[in-house]
């Protein structure tokens, strides 16, 4: 009689006889084996690899509010407007208008788009609101705060973006006047804590960082390059350069693919009120609909490299899309005073101004004698920076970009703008 022997396999026992040819107990253990590595290779796809496994509750639709911050467990969803063989775009600043035209930008590249929104009582979504439905369906929001380091290494260790263009800051130059201490924690800790998440968990992500030609303050010379020594001359000043430096630091130290953008100042019909731009024309509109309070400015003679916002989120992709990690300046290589700007606002609006006095008292009248324009002393800067003049040569050398609006053109799109709002909200 035969022998009988008890074979294991995978936890499987079975009594086979020693005559059974070998080749069927081989091809019995090439089944099992290739049955449980398939097995294993669809778990660690629904897992790990499946491009929808998100942080958080399951969404109603497409552009829903994602909170990473919190410790939820892992959720698998579908959301129909994402893909995995889209890039995929983190952005700082969403909500301002930087980050209004580079989310419409991306979308039109067909990107996937997340963005970080500081956390408010109302909710507000700033001018991510302002978006068509098809842009908006293409962001998810993440709630979070620049100086809290936890939720950007999270963030980055969950989503790990292609591309990170951190916009976010603290830039009206005024108020860093009045809480420089503010300034420093939201602008250079926000900061160095994007930085080190990107070091420690995403560091394949490309990352695009908003300086800002305030960076110069009273420059030596005129055109100002990436050459030209910075003196900044306000605190904001002061914590974007500390951004810049550490930005430069972290991409020679690591190895990062990190990009500086030293923009010049860009304006839009979404600029915030805050911003001289914005309020001339948010001003001229009130005066063109009945209003007979005059606005209010600081140094008219200040000189400012005014351009198109529009324009210069096509740089910032331009930079995180060039061969190689640099700094580029952007700008339009032309001066306009604050007076010029209020007299073209004006005459957009069909007002004909003179000018009138000097200094402090110096006003703009309408033909009838009315009051248009005048100086408050509280809006001059303690330090007032000036001959801001961008040599944008290495960009359009490098880059292929330059300027496409003019100054007429950037004043006529926000006047017009303005003009239409008043005029609906009069209705």
């Amino acid at each position: 009689m035969a022998g009988i022997t008890m074979v294991t396999w995978l936890g499987e026992s079975r009594f086979q006889s020693l005559d059974e040819p070998i080749s069927r107990v081989r091809n019995l253990a090439i089944i099992h084996t290739l049955a449980y590595f398939l097995f294993l290779l669809f778990f660690s796809y629904l897992v790990h690899l499946h491009p929808y496994v998100k942080l958080g509750p399951l969404p109603e639709h497409a552009g829903d509010v994602v909170n990473s911050s919190r410790n939820d467990p892992i959720l698998i969803y579908h959301s129909s407007h994402t893909s995995r063989n889209k890039m995929k775009a983190l952005l700082t600043g969403i909500s301002g208008q930087d980050g209004y035209f580079l989310s419409r930008f991306l979308t039109e590249k067909g990107y996937e788009i997340h963005g970080v929104i500081r956390r408010n009582s109302s909710m507000s979504q700033g001018t991510v609101s302002l978006h068509t439905k098809d842009v908006r369906d293409n962001i998810t929001i993440h709630y979070g705060d620049l100086t809290d380091a936890n939720f950007f290494s999270k963030l980055l260790s969950e989503e790990k973006p292609d591309e990170m263009y951190h916009l976010a800051a603290q830039s009206f130059v005024g108020y860093s006047f009045q809480n420089p201490s503010s300034t420093y924690d939201v602008n250079i800790s926000g900061t160095l804590n994007i930085a080190n998440a990107v070091k420690d968990y995403s560091p394949g992500t490309k990352l695009y960082f908003a300086a800002t030609s305030e960076m110069f303050g009273q420059p030596e010379t005129t055109p100002q390059n990436e050459e030209t020594a910075f003196k900044p001359r306000s605190p904001y000043a002061v914590s974007k350069l500390a951004g810049f430096w550490t930005m430069k630091t972290y991409r020679e130290a690591y190895d990062l693919f990190i990009c500086n953008g030293i923009l010049f100042n860009h304006e839009s019909e979404v600029r915030g009120p805050e911003f001289v731009t914005r309020k001339i024309s948010l001003g001229v509109a009130r005066i063109a609909n009945g209003s007979s309070d005059p606005i209010e400015l600081g140094n008219l003679d200040a000189r400012k490299d005014w351009g198109y916002a529009g324009d210069y989120v096509e740089g910032m992709w331009k930079m995180l899309n060039h061969e190689t990690p640099d700094d580029f300046v952007l700008g339009t290589g032309e001066l306009h005073t604050v007076r010029e700007f209020a007299q073209f606002a004006f005459e957009r609006a069909g007002f004909r101004i003179t000018w009138k006095g000097s200094g402090v008292d110096e006003v703009g009248i309408s033909e009838d004698g009315r009051v248009l324009v005048k100086v408050n002393k509280a809006f001059f800067r303690p330090l007032e920076s000036d001959n801001y003049l961008a040599d944008y040569g290495k960009a359009e050398r490098e880059l292929g970009w330059k300027p496409r609006t003019k100054f007429g053109e950037l004043v006529k799109i926000m006047v017009d703008s303005d003009l239409k709002e008043s005029s609906h909200s009069r209705e």
